[in-house]
């Protein structure tokens, strides 16, 4: 587990299509002197690191990306986890409403949705 101190750090990687370039990217990171843990997701196309921030920095990770056959684009953005949970809470708030007419069912996804990190009651 990374340690308390360390910041995560969540990126696009471009070019991944399989397994076996999920573990390539994860191991480059892994790699790079600083990275606590890298974590790919092939669905996603992000890789997530946490790092020790002043021992690892952007320009290092994107070039163990690009030696490895990816790419972290030079135009990235963050996404806050805040924003992330909200957005999938949204998401299934309305699958709830428009899917979930039974209310014994909704319930349990309601609660689910309504404790989700980054939305409000």
């Amino acid at each position: 587990m990374p340690a308390a101190t360390d910041t995560r750090l969540d990126l696009p990687v471009k070019g991944m299509h399989c397994a076996g370039c999920v573990g390539k990217v994860e191991r480059a990171l892994q790699g790079v002197p600083g990275v606590e843990k890298a974590v790919a997701n092939l669905a996603t196309e992000r890789a997530t690191v946490w790092l020790d921030p002043s021992r690892a920095e952007l320009p290092a990770l994107r070039a163990a990306v690009a030696a490895a056959g990816y790419q972290v684009p030079a135009d990235i953005a963050p996404a806050p986890d805040r924003e992330l949970g909200a957005q999938a809470a949204l998401g299934l708030g309305r699958l709830l409403k428009d899917k979930g007419r039974d209310s014994e069912a909704r319930e349990p996804l309601e609660s689910v949705v309504r404790d989700a990190p980054g939305t409000k009651a």
